[in-house]
């Protein structure tokens, strides 16, 4: 690449291939698009931190750059210029571990947040039931 000298890039189609590239090679950096077919939330930035790569993820989608900010996930919205990348990549290798540690944090809020979306849907549903339950039997005792 001309524009940062010495670097090397990889590039994989899909998430699968992602994953396996990650789990066998090593990486000075990983770019991640948020929304990525083939594997489930942030689970790319999860394999990157177990093996010390710092990440940054992009998307052009408002709402996940919103929600990645939310999280404190390193992040990037596109459209970005290439100048804008180079310079955010260097930033996430020249404090790697800061960058692996908010990525850490971030994937561990978005699991948590999923967690208690699950268990309020849950509670939710069960609410919902018994109080259709409670309609039922009372509209079964009306009088004709």
């Amino acid at each position: 690449m001309a524009e940062w000298p010495g670097t090397e890039v990889s590039c994989v189609t899909n998430g699968t291939l992602a994953a396996r590239a990650l789990q066998t090679m090593h990486y000075d950096l990983v770019l991640i698009e948020a929304i990525l077919p083939g594997v489930p939330d942030l689970s790319l930035v999860e394999i990157a931190t177990d093996r010390n790569t710092p990440v940054l993820i992009f998307s052009g989608h408002p709402g996940a750059i919103e929600m990645l900010d939310t999280i404190g996930c390193p992040c990037v919205a596109k459209p970005f210029s290439l100048g804008d990348l180079i310079e955010r990549s260097q930033q996430a290798v020249a404090g790697a571990r800061e960058n692996i540690e908010r990525a850490r944090i971030s994937t561990a809020r978005l699991r948590a947040s999923g967690k208690a979306l699950t268990a309020a849907m849950m509670l939710s549903a069960r609410q919902k039931n018994s109080i259709e339950n409670r309609a039922n039997a009372l509209r079964l005792r009306r009088p004709n």
